[in-house]
């Protein structure tokens, strides 16, 4: 039971981080800053910053996240309800 329970979480985290890759390389292609690839959740355990992305290892290996920012608010010069 105990080895079955290991084996789900290993293949889990597998595809979570494959899945994850998957949006930081096609990200990084685009041209989009991506601001952290992180592998787990929790506290780092480990980081590095290398060309504007922080690569870090969590305690807990559920789960990975790649990071980029949001859409940005645009400024417009017209007032509401006039066109």
């Amino acid at each position: 039971m105990i080895i079955t329970i290991i084996t789900f979480i290993i293949v889990f985290g597998i595809l979570v981080l494959v899945h994850e890759f998957g949006h930081y390389y096609f990200a990084k292609r685009a041209g989009i800053l991506v601001r952290e690839f992180s592998i787990g959740m929790g506290p780092k355990v480990w980081w590095r910053r290398s060309n504007g992305t922080t690569y870090t290892i969590r305690i807990l290996p559920l789960g990975a996240t790649s990071a980029w920012p949001g859409p940005m608010k645009m400024k417009t010069n017209s007032v509401p309800g006039r066109r």
